[in-house]
């Protein structure tokens, strides 16, 4: 708590003297002692009353785990902000012209590489050729003037050279599940009034499911992740 007071005094003003600097160095590094012995002195406890391995450890002692991980982890950025402040570093300062410009600067890097012409010399014609199938059709098999083929062929670029059939596997799979699994709910719910309001309630209730499966799936999945 002194070190988080001293800390939050230093911030209000902006500036950090030579005294104030000194003062946190000096309960920085207190803090980090007694952090130190803290979790030392419940390893060995928790030892004693347990057992040496930390499976055991944590199984008993789970909950009184976290707490101890919980102070740690604060005492640790306490202890890193007063560090941070005790350097007495100047702020760099940028106006909001030059971060826009660099911003600008970052979007067109790395444009002339070798390898990134060739990725969008490679994919650009992957695109412009199924634009061309889509545009001229293949009689009841392809409409024509349908950008599907385009769209599918977008969510599955990659700047990857080689072999790399697993990725490419499961973002077909996707792409299959997600086109058929989407036309196959559009056209249940469409199957009623499309101007009612059941429609649109249904809709957005149906795709705020669907996006919220498929990124728990992409968040969770070691394998679809």
């Amino acid at each position: 708590l002194k070190l988080f007071e001293e800390v939050t005094d230093v911030s209000k003003d902006g500036n950090v003297d030579e005294n104030e600097a000194e003062a946190l160095l000096k309960t920085a590094s207190t803090v980090e002692a007694d952090m130190l012995a803290f979790s030392s002195n419940f390893r060995s406890v928790s030892a004693s009353l347990a057992d040496e391995s930390f499976v055991a450890r944590h199984k008993a002692f789970k909950d009184e785990y976290h707490v101890v991980f919980v102070f740690c982890t604060m005492a640790r950025l306490l202890v890193d902000l007063a560090k941070k402040y005790a350097k007495r570093e100047e702020i760099q300062r940028s106006s909001v012209l030059a971060i826009l410009g660099n911003n600008i600067r970052n979007i067109f890097a790395g444009m002339f590489d070798e390898s990134h012409q060739d990725f969008a010399y490679r994919n650009s014609l992957s695109l412009l050729l199924c634009f061309f199938l889509g545009y001229i059709g293949n009689g009841s098999l392809i409409p024509p003037y349908t950008a599907d083929i385009a769209t599918n062929a977008s969510l599955l670029l990659s700047n990857f050279v080689g072999s790399a059939l697993q990725k490419n596997m499961g973002r077909v799979q996707g792409l299959v599940i997600g086109s058929v699994v989407g036309r196959v709910i559009h056209a249940l719910l469409s199957m009623s009034d499309c101007d009612g309001a059941f429609y649109g309630v249904s809709m957005v209730i149906t795709l705020g499911v669907f996006s919220l499966v498929s990124f728990y799936i992409f968040m969770s999945s070691e394998t679809f992740g």
